[in-house]
């Protein structure tokens, strides 16, 4: 099992979607955050099946989160 770091927005519709910044950018959305993350588990595993079939390495985890300060 790996752990990802999904990014969560709410469009302006009140829709969701749920994002991967590494690896490389890898979307799912819904109608609440909880259908967004789900269907982001969905496509995660879509893609490392997809890896793993074609002989290419899963990169490693490597994001990091972190907020900073800009004047406003």
């Amino acid at each position: 099992m790996a752990t990802y770091t999904a990014i969560l927005e709410e469009g302006d519709d009140g829709s969701w979607s749920a994002y991967t910044l590494s690896p490389s950018l890898i979307v799912g959305t819904g109608t609440t955050k909880d259908a967004a993350l789900a269907d982001l588990r969905v496509a995660v595993s879509f893609w490392l099946d997809y890896m793993r079939e074609t002989g290419q390495p899963v990169p490693r985890v490597s994001t990091e989160v972190v907020s900073i300060e800009v004047a406003a």
